[in-house]
């Protein structure tokens, strides 16, 4: 069975960054992806990461960043007061730079810049 998402668009608010009590470090991103054919309509998708990807985003990323990810989609159900509840998940496999570098006045480390380009061929960066 295949489940493969790639996705391309912009961070529409900060990494939210969480660790368990286990230790697990767990980043949640928003991405908004606008229609290729219909300008004025967007899409939004809610993403997960768990561990040394989870880092890498809240290293690299914040609101307004360009961002490709490869994910899978998880479906979860559980039960709510008394009612069944099926949840899909995105969840992260991948992260790659897209677009431009952000402005090394912001405190943050960059990578080299010759590695913010987008990898959807699979050939890795």
């Amino acid at each position: 069975m295949i489940n493969n998402l790639i996705l391309q668009g912009r961070l529409t608010k900060d990494v939210e960054m969480k660790v368990t009590q286990t230790g697990t470090t767990i980043a949640t991103i928003n991405i908004a992806q606008n229609d290729a054919y219909k300008k004025e309509v967007s899409y939004f998708f809610r993403c997960k990461a768990f561990g040394k990807t989870a880092e890498f985003l809240g290293n690299y990323f914040s609101k307004g960043s360009e961002i490709l990810i490869e994910a899978r989609l998880v479906n979860a159900n559980y039960e709510k007061e008394g009612k069944k509840v099926f949840q899909d998940d995105i969840l992260i496999d991948k992260v790659h730079f897209c677009g431009s570098a952000k402005k090394q006045d912001e405190g943050i480390p960059q990578p080299d810049p010759n590695d913010y380009k987008c990898d959807i061929d699979g050939d890795g960066f």
